[in-house]
């Protein structure tokens, strides 16, 4: 469809202009929103359509029956490149036996993450009075428990499921632009090398066939054929076919002295043996 793609990993709708998931019950109200602004009939179009797929009905539904994506997961191609400089809790509670954290909470600030901590974790940090210094800075960043630096994207603008979560952990997501880039940048070569020698074909057809008018043009079926480029050996006989057929004949029946029934005779002969040549050359022989 124009507006939307089908993602069967995550039973969703995607808007390829708003990079963002959208659920069954939402494509009225996204459709009639900005940028769209649809009419009633091209909604109802894009309401057809995505009942035909297997779509979440709603947000709540989506974020309980999803799975969490993997930190080490790559960016989810629909919503756009991931966002950077995210912010990432690794708390872990005294009484966990993990070395690893179970909070997969993601902030875009650092007061984001010290209120998240705060109301969440319960864990507040000390912070002391006065002037700190660069090693006491330092000290405090190593000590807390958050990373940065965090990859991160979100299946929804907001709601239920529309929480940030952490993508491409461990994964050089430059080089694979470059990769991307580089094969995009072959792809679109190929395309334009294929287009510019199919120009030239067409200009070479041209050359050979006049196509002023609908005579000697050749129409799609013979294109199709290639008839085109085998018609090239008649190029310079094609102003005598036209003068033959924009010849004018008198035909008195009454007095055949008085017509031209003898050349018109001829001219169907002629004719006659191209067909019956033609036929010869284009049936199999067994």
């Amino acid at each position: 469809m124009e507006y939307f793609a089908y993602d069967p990993e995550f039973r969703l709708l995607y808007c390829c202009t708003c990079q963002t998931m959208v659920t069954q019950k939402q494509v009225n109200v996204h459709f009639r929103s900005e940028p769209h602004s649809l009419n009633i009939q091209e909604i109802r179009f894009a309401q057809e359509w995505a009942s035909k797929h297997e779509v979440f009905e709603g947000q709540l539904e989506a974020h309980v029956n999803l799975p969490p994506r993997p930190n080490n997961a790559p960016p989810i191609v629909a919503l756009g490149p991931p966002g950077t400089g995210g912010i990432r809790c690794e708390f872990i509670s005294e009484q966990s036996t993990s070395s690893h954290s179970n909070c997969r909470y993601v902030g875009t600030e650092l007061r984001q993450i010290r209120e998240h901590l705060r109301v969440k974790h319960n864990w507040d940090i000390e912070l002391k009075g006065g002037r700190r210094s660069a090693a006491m800075t330092e000290e405090e960043r190593s000590n807390s428990p958050w990373r940065t630096g965090v990859h991160y994207q979100r299946l929804f603008f907001s709601g239920p499921g529309s929480e940030l979560f952490e993508v491409a952990r461990g994964l050089n997501l430059e080089q694979s632009r470059g990769q991307d880039n580089e094969s995009q940048a072959a792809l679109q070569r190929a395309i334009d090398a294929f287009q510019s020698k199919g120009k030239d074909i067409r200009s070479q057809e041209a050359e050979r066939i006049d196509e002023e008018n609908d005579f000697t043009a050749p129409n799609p079926w013979l294109r199709r054929l290639g008839s085109a480029v085998h018609l090239k050996d008649f190029s310079g006989k094609k102003d005598f076919l036209r003068g033959l057929i924009a010849m004018e004949y008198e035909v008195d029946p009454d007095d055949p002295d008085k017509s031209d029934d003898a050349q018109l005779w001829f001219i169907h002969i002629a004719f006659d043996r191209l067909v019956n040549h033609a036929k010869a050359v284009i049936t199999p022989s067994n």
